[in-house]
């Protein structure tokens, strides 16, 4: 129970990564309006997305082996 219960977190934590990310790529098109450059943007999108993909992924297999 407890481990379907860590999944489901973390699989949840990971999917809302991963929206964030597509939503910092977008500010990389609107680069010129921030002080920050897209090199910023684009870098902090990517390594979110790497970090959501790493959460579903952990997510999954406590999901997985809670059957």
């Amino acid at each position: 129970m407890l481990r379907r219960a860590i999944g489901a977190l973390t699989l949840l934590l990971g999917v809302a990564t991963l929206a964030w990310s597509a939503w910092l790529y977008h500010f990389a098109g609107r680069a010129d309006t921030t002080d920050e450059s897209v090199t910023f943007w684009v870098v902090t999108g990517t390594i979110l997305l790497g970090v959501g993909c790493l959460l579903i992924f952990i997510g999954l297999r406590y999901l997985r082996r809670a059957r």
